[in-house]
Order: structure tokens, then sequence, then C-alpha cells
């Protein structure tokens, strides 16, 4: 019934969307075949779901999945696509990818005065740091 709705949802919502888990999942996708689902993403395309197994394979060989994430986290940062959660399932798990960063409750915390950090640091003493950008 899962697979009966998500369609539906996608419709409905005008979303582009991938499956949380397909069907045809093996036990190990090859890096290459992640990379090419991110290139075909949709300019312009403001959310992107994507199952990675806990098995991932690049070139042939065993990729830590750390490794991995690291690889594709890369390119969808490099789309605009930031992430916000993942759903775990069997034998792997879905990142969900949205534009823009995540809303930070409260948003940016207010500016202090700025201090100058110390040269010489002194162990054991506490040191608090605020960094603006903007």
């Amino acid at each position: 019934m899962r697979w009966i709705l998500l369609p539906l949802v996608a419709l409905a919502c005008g979303q582009p969307t991938t499956p949380a888990q397909p069907a045809a999942a093996s036990a190990s996708t090859r890096m290459e075949d992640l990379r090419a689902q991110i290139e075909a993403i949709a300019d312009g395309q403001t959310s992107f779901d994507l199952w990675v197994p806990d098995e991932v394979t690049l070139n042939g060989a065993p990729l830590r999945q750390d490794a991995a994430m690291a690889l594709l986290v890369d390119r969808l940062l490099a789309r605009g696509l930031f992430p916000h959660g993942f759903s775990a399932g069997a034998g792997g798990r879905t990142y969900h990818y949205r534009q823009g960063p995540p809303e930070v409750p409260g948003g940016v915390p207010p500016a202090g005065k700025p201090l100058r950090v110390p040269r010489v640091l002194e162990a054991g003493k506490a040191y608090q740091l605020h960094v603006e950008h903007s």
C-alpha cells in the first residue's frame, strides 16, 4: 500500500520525489549509480530523497558509508540541496534533502561585543568564542 500512495502524494504535491526504498534494491549499490541519480536532479528542484544502502561500492570495491555520504553530500550541496534528516529502513536509509539550509530555532543568535582571541591559550582555562558570518 505504501508504494501506491507514494506516487499519488508526489503527484498531489507537485514535487519530484524518489521512493524511500526501490523495490529492486540490491544488498550493495554502486556509488556511480547514486551519483547518476544526483546528476539527474532537475534544475530548480527544491527537494530530493536518496536511498543509500548499508553497503556501497566504488569501482567494484567496498566503500565505507561515511566516505560515500561525504562524496554524495558534496554534490548535493553544489546543487543547493541541504540535508534535512533521514529515515531508517531495512538495509539502509533514505536521506532527505531540501533547498536552503534548515531553519535554526530562534534564528541566528545576536552578536555580542567582539573579543580578541588571546595569542597564548592557557591550559585548563575555558574560552568562549563567537563567530559572526554575513
